[in-house]
């Protein structure tokens, strides 16, 4: 049986992690690089748990908003 607990990311986490993903897209890293090597660096387990799904369903082919989408009290809808 699975439990579906509440998942808490600190928004410390969120704001170090898009910032850092928005410096490495204006460098002219890509979708694909840029994000397993943030997931690689990230501390934080409940994040990195999160972003290991997220670069799974990029790299399946799923933009970037669909792999997020799973996570909306984490990454909410703007």
């Amino acid at each position: 049986m699975r439990f579906n607990l509440p998942v808490h990311v600190p928004f410390e986490e969120i704001l170090i992690f898009t910032q850092n993903l928005s410096t490495m897209i204006k460098a002219g890293v890509s979708l694909g690089e840029a994000l397993p090597a943030l997931t690689q660096n990230t501390e934080h387990r409940t994040l990195k748990r999160i972003l290991t799904e997220v670069v799974a369903r990029v790299e399946k082919g799923d933009t970037l908003a669909e792999s997020l989408a799973p996570y909306p009290k984490i990454f909410p809808a703007l």
